[in-house]
C-alpha cells in the first residue's frame, strides 16, 4: 500500500509540473493539463491556488493507482 501511495505522489508531481510548465504563466496551453491531470485543472479554473491543485493532482493518481489493482 506505501508502493502504491509513493508511487500516485510520484505520478500526481509530474502531471502537476507538465501542467505547470505547459502553462507557461498564462502564455502557454492548458491542453496538456486537462489531459494529463483533470482534476487539478477544474481546481485552478475554480479560483483554488497552486497548493490544492498539487494536493488533488497526487490523489488523482493514487486513487488512479488504487482502482487499478485489485
Amino acid at each position: 500500500m506505501l508502493k502504491t501511495i509513493a508511487a500516485g505522489l510520484g505520478l500526481g508531481l509530474v502531471g502537476f509540473l507538465i501542467a505547470l510548465f505547459t502553462m507557461g504563466a498564462g502564455h502557454g496551453t492548458n491542453v496538456p493539463g486537462f489531459v494529463v491531470v483533470p482534476w487539478m485543472m477544474l481546481l485552478m479554473m475554480a479560483g483554488a491556488g497552486a497548493l490544492p491543485g498539487l494536493l488533488a493532482a497526487c490523489a488523482q493518481f493514487t486513487i488512479y493507482i488504487v482502482c487499478l489493482i485489485p
